[in-house]
């Protein structure tokens, strides 16, 4: 069950300021403008909690990621943006999260700038910001993708990795064996 309780916020209360001293013909135009930079200024900051509070909440939810895909390069297993999101995705969708990537350019050489921003449902979002070096080489050191390539590689570990970060994701090989019922990693 839900509970349905309307709260008044402190931007309200100044909204409701505003509006009252707007009708008085006699009021300061200058003081308008003042108490509704107050009142924007306000509403930021409540946006801003709701964003750190559902934030918190979120990161307590998610649980570490098996790292499912193997690498023949390396002869390691990774988790890929596929295995992160799936993890990641219903529980930013219940605390109304959404991560939008984009690019920037990058200030060091053969990298691909990779940004991302956190958007919360209050308004309120985080940017972030990723160099992610050009994948045109193997670990063999030999070149095995063209620039393209490299760079399509590139904006996906810029994505992977900058989802990481920003969620504080610990991959694992795989879950022990649960004889405690707390769900122990290896």
């Amino acid at each position: 069950m839900t509970n349905n309780l309307t709260i008044k916020s402190e931007s309200n209360s100044i909204m409701d300021n505003i509006m009252m001293l707007a009708k008085d013909k006699d009021f300061d135009a200058g003081k308008l403008k003042i108490m509704q930079e107050m009142f924007f200024a306000q509403q930021d900051r409540e946006k801003e909690e709701w964003f750190v509070r559902d934030f918190i909440s979120a990161q307590s939810e998610m649980t570490p990621v098996i790292k499912q895909r193997f690498n023949g390069g390396t002869k390691k297993n990774y988790a890929d943006l596929e295995n992160i999101s799936e993890v990641l995705d219903p529980i930013m969708d219940k605390y109304g999260f959404a991560l939008s990537f984009g690019t920037f350019t990058s200030s060091l050489e053969r990298h691909v700038g990779v940004s991302a921003e956190l958007l919360h449902k209050s308004g309120y979002s985080k940017r972030f910001q990723y160099d992610s070096p050009l994948d045109t080489v193997g670990s063999n050191g030999n070149r095995n993708k063209t620039d393209c390539q490299g760079t399509g590689s590139s904006l996906t570990y810029g994505q992977r990795y900058l989802t990481s970060l920003i969620w504080n994701v610990l991959t694992v090989d795989k879950l022990k064996e649960d004889n405690d019922g707390q769900g122990a990693l290896v």
